[in-house]
């Protein structure tokens, strides 16, 4: 679930990119000017209902640093009496992604932690920043109105197509390298049920040309994630298609919906803490463990 909230975080960033460029024409020169550059401070608060288990939140700290490219999210994901917190860290190395985040070995008392790594192609090349940004993404935006503008502030209700952001490549190498436990049949499946999902509500907030606030509904996009959980789920047990079945039904989400804030770049020079390195291990190592 950690990884589905990651993924859809870093969506996020994306989705509220094409936004600024969807804004009315006069605005579109210095919004865009503003937007070339990706870093910064991004709050990002999700909440998903399911019917059977009650509302799951999930509080992202989502830090994105240029030279030298890195990505840091700090999650903490509530659902009833679970509760848990994670960070996860990604870097370019090379033309591929490099992604570090901590799986969970075995089960109850006998379970703990452990760092481990993932690559993951870079799709089309080049610099991992600039993967991100919202020009990539212009073709997306399926529909623009604007309901409100007092001079510095605007407020836009934006429609994106799924079909077309989804099939970006800068959406499918983030897909890709936040989840990485799930196998790549699994991954396909989901990322062929995103370009499916349909339109994408959202409505944004530009105060003097610069996007400040954005809420997104998620809930096509989040369904398409069902297959991704049931996967990572049912790993942990064996109980055949019953236990799949009862999965669904546990797992089956309702409307959701996705916020955040944006500001500007709050710490420099961000690392991977070394630790994380010394202790972290390949993911194929882990799943031949497992």
């Amino acid at each position: 679930m950690k990884k589905t909230c990651l993924a859809l975080c870093t969506s996020v960033l994306m989705l509220s990119s094409v936004a600024v460029e969807a804004a009315p024409r006069e605005d579109l020169a210095a919004a865009l000017e503003n937007w070339k550059n990706p870093e910064g401070h991004y709050i990002i608060n999700m909440h998903i209902h399911f019917p059977v288990l009650g509302e799951l939140t999930s509080d992202n700290v989502l830090d994105i640093q240029a030279k030298p490219f890195i990505i840091r999210n700090q999650n903490h994901t509530k659902i009833g009496k679970a509760d848990s917190t994670n960070t996860f860290y990604e870097v370019q190395e090379g033309n591929r992604l490099k992604s570090y985040d901590m799986e969970t070995i075995g089960h109850g008392t006998d379970a703990k932690k452990q760092w481990v790594y993932k690559y993951t192609p870079l799709e089309g090349g080049g610099n991992a920043i600039d993967s991100l940004h919202p020009s990539v993404l212009l073709d997306s935006v399926k529909s623009v109105t604007q309901t409100a503008n007092d001079g510095a502030t605007q407020t836009l209700n934006v429609v994106f197509d799924s079909a077309k952001l989804f099939s970006n490549n800068a959406v499918k190498n983030n897909l890709y390298s936040s989840n990485t436990g799930s196998d790549s049949k699994t991954l396909d499946k989901t990322s062929v049920n995103l370009e499916k999902c349909g339109d994408i509500p959202a409505t944004v907030t530009i105060v003097h040309g610069r996007i400040t606030h954005a809420v997104i509904d998620i809930t096509k996009p989040v369904k398409a994630f069902d297959d991704v959980i049931v996967n990572d789920l049912s790993k942990k047990q064996k109980d055949g298609a019953l236990g799949s079945w009862v999965v669904h039904r546990l797992f089956a989400t309702g409307r959701s919906t996705l916020t955040f804030s944006i500001g500007p770049v709050v710490e420099r020079n961000i690392t991977i803490p070394q630790d994380v390195l010394n202790a972290a291990i390949p993911i194929e190592q882990l799943k031949n463990n497992k």
